[in-house]
Protein backbone atom coordinates (compact mmCIF):
# COMPACT_ATOMS: atom_id res chain seq x y z
CA UNK A 1 0.00 0.00 0.00
CA UNK A 2 1.32 2.94 -0.74
CA UNK A 3 1.42 5.69 2.31
CA UNK A 4 0.61 8.36 0.38
CA UNK A 5 -2.97 7.64 -0.74
CA UNK A 6 -6.14 7.63 1.68
CA UNK A 7 -6.43 9.83 4.89
CA UNK A 8 -4.80 8.52 7.35
CA UNK A 9 -1.96 10.38 9.25
CA UNK A 10 2.03 10.46 8.09
CA UNK A 11 4.67 10.40 10.67
CA UNK A 12 8.31 10.46 9.68
CA UNK A 13 10.89 10.22 12.79
CA UNK A 14 13.92 12.01 12.19
CA UNK A 15 17.20 9.60 13.65
CA UNK A 16 18.80 11.99 16.22
CA UNK A 17 21.91 11.17 14.49
CA UNK A 18 20.51 13.01 11.13
CA UNK A 19 19.56 15.87 13.30
CA UNK A 20 22.33 16.28 14.65
CA UNK A 21 24.66 16.31 11.06
CA UNK A 22 22.11 17.86 8.77
CA UNK A 23 21.24 15.27 6.60
CA UNK A 24 18.05 15.85 5.63
CA UNK A 25 18.23 12.88 2.68
CA UNK A 26 15.64 10.69 4.17
CA UNK A 27 12.79 12.57 5.23
CA UNK A 28 13.46 15.20 1.92
CA UNK A 29 13.03 11.82 -0.09
CA UNK A 30 9.95 10.62 1.51
CA UNK A 31 8.15 13.99 1.49
CA UNK A 32 8.97 13.67 -2.55
CA UNK A 33 6.06 11.17 -2.83
CA UNK A 34 3.51 14.15 -1.96
CA UNK A 35 4.79 16.25 -4.73
CA UNK A 36 4.41 14.18 -7.12
CA UNK A 37 0.53 15.91 -8.21
CA UNK A 38 -1.57 18.28 -7.52
CA UNK A 39 -3.38 15.74 -5.77
CA UNK A 40 -0.89 13.99 -4.06
CA UNK A 41 -0.04 17.76 -3.00
CA UNK A 42 -3.79 18.15 -1.06
CA UNK A 43 -3.73 14.40 0.17
CA UNK A 44 -0.77 15.40 1.96
CA UNK A 45 -2.21 18.56 3.58
CA UNK A 46 -2.55 18.32 7.51
CA UNK A 47 -1.40 14.44 7.33
CA UNK A 48 2.01 15.11 8.48
CA UNK A 49 3.95 14.99 11.31
CA UNK A 50 7.65 14.67 11.75
CA UNK A 51 8.99 13.35 15.08
CA UNK A 52 12.35 14.52 16.18
CA UNK A 53 13.92 11.22 17.81
CA UNK A 54 16.30 11.90 20.68
CA UNK A 55 14.57 14.64 22.54
CA UNK A 56 11.56 12.52 24.49
CA UNK A 57 13.22 13.39 27.82
CA UNK A 58 14.29 16.84 26.74
CA UNK A 59 11.72 19.71 28.24
CA UNK A 60 12.27 22.11 25.81
CA UNK A 61 9.65 22.45 23.14
CA UNK A 62 10.72 21.46 19.87
CA UNK A 63 11.11 24.83 18.51
CA UNK A 64 13.72 25.67 21.25
CA UNK A 65 16.28 23.20 20.61
CA UNK A 66 18.83 24.67 18.10
CA UNK A 67 20.04 21.62 16.40
CA UNK A 68 16.01 20.82 15.62
CA UNK A 69 15.84 24.37 14.23
CA UNK A 70 18.65 24.02 11.95
CA UNK A 71 17.44 20.73 10.66
CA UNK A 72 14.56 22.19 9.61
CA UNK A 73 16.09 25.29 8.17
CA UNK A 74 17.91 22.95 6.21
CA UNK A 75 15.21 20.66 5.22
CA UNK A 76 12.70 24.00 4.35
CA UNK A 77 14.13 25.08 0.86
CA UNK A 78 14.82 21.26 -0.35
CA UNK A 79 11.13 21.67 -0.87
CA UNK A 80 11.11 24.43 -3.31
Amino acid sequence: MNIYEGDSPVIFGVPYEDILSGDVTEVLTALQGFLQSHNSVLSGRGRITLLFEGYDDDPRDVYDIPEIRSYTRTLDPQQA
